[in-house]
């Protein structure tokens, strides 16, 4: 939801529930007046309530940053979030004491606060760049690490003559590996098995072998 229409005895009391509605800040939103409202006699006959309409115009950088920090503090972790965009996605970062179990293992649940973040404010923007949610840099030591994976078992690959199967992973990691293999002369890359144990196999070309 982007958007609210709210009834309330003043302008302000209109205001904050549609802010509440909305999930927002004061200064996260633009309200336009439809209705002052009146007391009417004496407060009572005649009183009519006022009426706002409250739209969302902060960015997706702004919104992910205020729900990230809305979670963090009913979990109890003090932290730090700083956002960075581009044109192609928002990127946000969390560090603090305790931030490191939002990361889970090989980063399962870091996949999943990313998610549950993406689904929830993206009804609330017409934005529709990629969000990506890191934590404690978690996800450019897993880059480096898988990279690394990938080099070593194409190598392996080459040199025995033999497929070489890595464990199971996430699309977005057989990703990283399918894309650092392409820079390795001789082998190619294939995804086999189904989720969530599909794995990416790492061969040598047929043109390549013997």
């Amino acid at each position: 939801m982007s958007e609210s229409t709210k009834s309330g005895r003043t302008v302000g009391e209109a205001i904050e529930a549609a802010l509440a509605e909305l999930g927002a800040e004061r200064d996260m939103v633009e309200v336009e007046v439809l209705e002052e409202g009146s007391r009417g006699l004496f407060g009572l006959i005649g009183a009519l309530p006022a009426q706002v309409r409250v739209r969302v115009t902060a960015g997706k950088d702004r919104l992910a940053a205020d729900f990230l920090s809305r979670l963090t503090a009913v979990l109890d972790i003090e932290a730090a979030i700083a956002t960075q965009a581009d044109d192609d996605a928002v990127h946000v970062q969390v560090r603090g004491d305790g931030a490191s179990m939002l990361i889970g293992n090989r980063g399962q649940t870091l996949q999943a606060l990313q998610t549950v973040t993406d689904a929830a404010i993206s009804r609330r923007t017409e934005d529709r760049r990629r969000l990506q949610v890191d934590v404690e840099g978690y996800r450019d030591r897993r880059r480096k690490a898988l990279e690394d994976l990938a080099r070593r078992a194409a190598q392996q690959a080459r040199r025995t003559g033999r497929p070489v199967e890595l464990d199971p992973m996430p699309a977005h990691e057989r990703r990283l590996v399918h894309l650092a293999v392409q820079d390795v002369a001789g082998v190619e890359t294939a995804s086999t098995g189904e989720e969530p144990r599909r794995r990416v196999v790492i061969r040598p070309q047929e043109d390549s072998e013997g």
